[in-house]
């Protein structure tokens, strides 16, 4: 008897000095985002003005249009460059 006791003594004496988890823990807001601080707001989402852009995650070749897809990982989308205008617009836009 004596020895449960101890036991579940130990038990708790462990459980009262562990610290005890989050149940929620903090978001992680990114400090730069960079459509914020590089893109155009408009009716369609974003554009970026200029050619040097290098947040893209990756480019996929689109065989249908002859041209490369950017993918913007923020936003979630993909971006095609628009020599005319100068600019990079959504994929559909």
């Amino acid at each position: 008897m004596r020895r449960i006791l101890l036991t579940v003594a130990a038990c708790a004496l462990g459980l009262t000095l562990t610290s005890t988890a989050d149940a929620h823990p903090p978001r992680h807001v990114p400090a730069h985002v960079y459509y914020r601080d590089h893109g155009v707001r408009f009716s369609g989402g974003y554009y970026f003005v200029g050619r040097h852009h290098h947040h893209w995650a990756y480019r996929v070749w689109d065989s249908r249009c002859c041209c490369y897809h950017y993918y913007d990982p923020d936003l979630r989308c993909f971006y095609y460059w628009n020599t005319g205008r100068g600019c990079y617009y959504p994929v559909g836009y």
